[in-house]
């Protein structure tokens, strides 16, 4: 990920927590409400979401860079869509061989259906999208999270960033490899720690919250962070 989309997305998770109300306090709080660019935080899973359609090109000037505003042409497979409807934009990235990162790039509205292509536009944008990106039926993701107090039994370890940074710290996001088979639900604040050369014990290193679970993995963001953590660190 270059420079400039990372620069973007760091922006963008820090106005999402300056917006939502004492997020850093999560712990004494019953409900975080976040902004919208709660959407966009993304998610693990052990194969790719199947590619209901992909964008083709812009209508209009060509461009390889879309953003929001943007009206494109996709083409679907046998499912097709009808107008109204509404996309999420996704692109993946392999986690060795733990999954495929999803990453949600914007959310599209289908405008116009013609014989073999369809006209949506991109409604809003987290990231730069670009042709061949593809899109997956929409679905709210909830904005209200609810702290939950009890903490799951796991030992799960940090495996991605959203950014693709290595010095991770708040206000990042970060994927985890346990999910809801493991107990883990939206709202559960994880603390993380580091192995040190024995016979020292773990080192606490700070806590994340859930925000959103699939039944392999967990996106969580950084509510404190005493140093940065690194992938690998532990999260129980």
């Amino acid at each position: 990920m270059d420079k400039k989309i990372k620069s973007t997305l760091f922006i963008l998770i820090l106005l999402m927590l300056i917006f939502s109300p004492n997020i850093s306090l999560a712990q004494d709080k019953e409900i975080i409400e976040f902004p919208e660019t709660i959407e966009a935080v993304g998610y693990l899973k052990p194969k790719p979401e199947s590619c209901a359609g992909k964008i083709l090109k812009a209508s209009g000037v060509d461009r390889s860079v879309l953003g929001k505003g943007d009206e494109v042409f996709l083409q679907f497979g046998q499912k097709r869509p009808k107008v109204g409807q509404q996309y999420f934009i996704y692109r993946t990235s392999a986690v060795n061989r733990l999954g495929y990162i999803h990453y949600i790039l914007g959310v599209l509205k289908i405008e116009k259906i013609y014989k073999e292509v369809v006209m949506g536009k991109i409604i809003r944008s987290y990231d730069a999208i670009h042709i061949g990106d593809c899109v997956m039926p929409y679905y709210p993701i909830p904005r209200k999270i609810k702290i939950l107090k009890e903490k799951p039994s796991i030992k799960a370890t940090i495996v991605a960033s959203r950014e693709g940074v290595t010095e991770i710290g708040w206000p990042h996001i970060v994927y985890i490899d346990a999910g809801s088979k493991d107990g883990i639900k939206i709202g559960h604040i994880l603390n993380v720690y580091r192995r040190q050369p024995p016979p020292l014990p773990l080192a606490y290193l700070g806590q994340l919250l859930v925000v959103y679970v699939t039944p392999e993995g967990a996106t969580a963001f950084i509510l404190k962070s005493l140093e940065p953590f690194h992938l690998g660190d532990i999260v129980k």
